[in-house]
């Protein structure tokens, strides 16, 4: 079976909260970039980042069933923490650079 694609959106729950993070979100923050990089590393996501003013980040994951998807977004420690509204969607990557 190919490959699936799959976009995950976190949105902030309070405006400025990159400037208003408290230690324990800074902690979990730190936590959701490890998993997402060991996730990379794993060959399981695509991209991966934050808007530059805070509005959301984005993971693209890629996986074999949406079963799969949605668990290696529910494993996400940011997603387990519940400290931003958080979505995933099926998706396809149309164009990108190296594809």
């Amino acid at each position: 079976m190919s490959q699936l694609e799959f976009l995950a959106i976190a949105k902030p729950k309070r405006e400025n909260w990159l400037a208003t993070m408290t230690p324990e979100e800074k902690m979990v923050m730190g936590e959701h970039l490890e998993y997402v990089r060991r996730m990379f590393s794993e060959g399981k996501v695509v991209l991966s980042g934050p808007c530059l003013d805070g509005t959301y980040g984005i993971i693209i994951y890629k996986a074999d069933s949406p079963e799969s998807a949605q668990k290696m977004y529910e494993n996400d420690p940011a997603v387990k923490a519940g400290i931003m509204d958080t979505e995933l969607h099926p998706y396809k990557v149309g164009v990108m650079e190296g594809r």
